[in-house]
C-alpha cells in the first residue's frame, strides 16, 4: 500500500475465535498541550479530559465519581466508542476508528509533530485462547496517522479452571 488517504478502506477478516469483550479507546496525552485545542482541531468530542496536576478520578457506572489521592502526570484527552459500536467485534471497532480518523489525517500528524502522544488502547478480555490479527495495511494506516496501538489482554477468571 503506497498511499493512504481518507478514502482508503482496510479489508478485514474476522477470526472465528473473536474475544468475548474488546474495547478500544483513543487516548491523546502529553506535557504541553491544551485538551480543548485537541477537541477543536479534530472536531471530536472527548469523553474525558484532564490536566497535569489534577487528581485522578473514575466515574462509576451509576454516575458517581471516585477521586484518588494520585495526580495526573500529563494533560490528557480520551474518547471511547459509543455502546453500540463497542458491542461490535474487535476488527469492526478498528475499522470504525480508521474511518473516523482517516479524514483527520493531517490534524493527527500535526498533533504528533507537536510532541503529543496518540494511542489507540485496545483491551481484549477472553476466557479461551484467541488470535488477534492486525494486518500490515491496517498497521500502516494507523502508523501514517501517527497512532500507536497498545494491546492489553486479560484472561477471564474461568481460565483458571482449565486443565494443563
Amino acid at each position: 500500500m503506497d498511499e493512504l488517504n481518507e478514502t482508503t478502506r482496510i479489508p478485514f477478516t474476522v477470526d472465528p475465535a473473536e474475544p468475548e469483550v474488546a474495547s478500544e479507546t483513543l487516548i491523546i496525552y502529553g506535557e504541553d498541550f491544551e485538551p480543548s485545542d485537541v477537541t477543536r482541531v479534530l472536531g471530536l468530542q472527548p469523553n474525558r479530559t484532564w490536566r497535569k496536576g489534577e487528581r485522578k478520578s473514575f466515574v462509576r457506572a451509576d454516575g458517581t465519581q471516585l477521586a484518588f489521592d494520585s495526580l495526573y502526570e500529563w494533560n490528557g484527552w480520551k474518547m471511547w466508542l459509543d455502546e453500540s459500536t463497542r458491542a461490535r467485534q474487535l476488527c469492526e471497532q478498528l475499522q470504525h476508528w480508521h474511518d473516523l480518523l482517516m479524514p483527520r489525517a493531517a490534524q493527527m500528524r500535526k498533533l504528533r509533530d507537536q510532541g503529543v502522544n496518540i494511542e489507540l488502547n485496545c483491551c481484549v478480555i477472553t476466557s479461551t485462547a484467541t488470535t488477534v490479527h492486525i494486518s500490515a495495511p491496517l498497521q500502516a494506516a494507523f502508523s501514517a496517522l501517527g497512532i500507536d496501538l497498545e494491546l492489553t489482554f486479560y484472561a477471564d477468571e474461568s481460565t483458571a479452571d482449565l486443565e494443563r
